[in-house]
């Protein structure tokens, strides 16, 4: 990706769950900023670039809420009682 476009700060891939040498299918892109996010989404949007033999697809990611540090702990307290 940071050969393709500017402004990339962090690319996370996920493995697939069955076969940990492949991908899940999807990619997360950090930028540095929102302007880079947006300009690399104008330029590679309907260029009809493949990686890993799959057209690419772009969307922007939904951030999960931040907790803060006590209700961090109750859901965290929570999971290792339900193990």
């Amino acid at each position: 990706m940071r050969r393709l476009i500017e402004g990339v700060r962090d690319v996370i891939v996920y493995p697939d769950v069955l076969h940990k040498s492949r991908n899940r299918g999807f990619t997360f892109v950090e930028f540095e900023t929102h302007g880079d996010a947006t300009m690399a989404r104008r330029r590679l949007v309907g260029t009809g670039l493949h990686l890993g033999g799959l057209p690419l697809a772009i969307d922007w990611a939904v951030l999960e809420p931040e907790l803060d540090d006590d209700t961090e702990r109750k859901f965290s307290k929570a999971d290792k009682l339900a193990r």
